[in-house]
């Protein structure tokens, strides 16, 4: 069965203990799960995000020039925002993204407290918000954990504070990019919008009424239109991927880990220790999780 997994949380003896290889093979059936599901909800997001940017300019252009192309490409577009939208709801894949991706980060939780030697149950430390919102969580992990208690207990420093530490350092600096785009844009189109308006009062007062006017207003309308399509697509795709919270969570999370390892130096591996960090993974997962329901991929205009 290890042979199939795409790499493995804990050192080769850990594997001796039945309830580990059960709830690793569980948290590895999820993982996948829920990383297909993101690949297609991006996708489909990204896809939503683009559509609703054509429909803007295509407004614009109708407005514009009167023309039918215009008319006939808004409604084109909502309609293939309304099959995507469609095609979102039959794959069900944003919900399974998240539902999966809650119960990998549970069940790897589950995994660490049990190799630390840890009696803990995941599902007796979820919030009551937790429980309101991801509740099965807990009888599906109880199910895998069963009755027996760890034999043996083990320093997860590596396997889990550093290990995670060194994730959340990563992925903070890989979507750090992403960030500063989604700030650049908006950035940019806020002062080419304060540009382009000051423009157009400067020109209906100075020129508004010369020869060739409207060709000239018909222009500057037209790029401020554009600047707008662009803010279009980034409320449209980067905030409803949340890349900004999940950056910043990112940050907070090497931050918290490292904390950790501080204290893990000053007082050792201890229960209390062990109950906080198992604790701050679950809350900050689940304040992922409400903050993530917010990015259904539905048709916005």
């Amino acid at each position: 069965m290890r042979s199939e997994w795409p790499y493995q949380l804990l050192p080769d003896d850990a594997y001796a203990d039945e309830v580990v290889m059960r709830l690793e093979a569980a948290y590895h059936e999820a993982d996948q799960a829920s990383l297909a599901a993101q690949r297609t909800y991006r996708r489909i997001l990204a896809g939503l995000a683009a559509a609703s940017t054509v429909v803007a300019l295509a407004f614009l252009l109708y407005d514009a020039t009167d023309s039918f192309v215009g008319l006939a490409l808004v409604g084109l577009t909502l309609a293939l925002e309304w099959a995507l939208s469609r095609r979102a709801t039959r794959l069900g894949c944003h919900r399974t993204f998240l539902e999966q991706r809650v119960l990998a980060e549970a069940l790897r939780v589950q995994v660490m407290l049990r190799y630390a030697g840890s009696g803990l149950c995941v599902g007796d430390l979820l919030t009551w918000t937790q429980l309101e919102e991801t509740g099965w969580l807990r009888g599906r992990i109880e199910g895998l954990v069963g009755e027996a208690m760890p034999a043996q207990a083990h320093d997860v420093r590596d396997v889990w504070v550093e290990d995670q530490r060194s994730y959340h350092a990563r992925a903070a600096e890989r979507s750090t990019p992403d960030v500063a785009r989604s700030e650049r844009i908006v950035g940019a189109a806020l002062w080419c919008s304060v540009a382009l308006y000051a423009t157009l009062i400067v020109f209906e007062l100075v020129a508004g009424g010369g020869a060739g006017a409207d060709a000239w207003r018909t222009g500057l309308k037209a790029l401020l239109g554009g600047v707008s399509a662009a803010t279009v697509f980034i409320a449209n795709y980067y905030d409803k991927a949340s890349l900004t919270r999940v950056h910043a969570d990112h940050e907070k999370m090497a931050r918290f880990y490292a904390w950790v390892e501080a204290r893990l130096d000053e007082e050792g591996q201890t229960d209390e220790l062990l109950e906080r960090l198992a604790r701050e993974e679950l809350i900050e997962n689940g304040n992922w999780y409400s903050y993530q329901l917010e990015g259904t991929p539905d048709i916005s205009v």
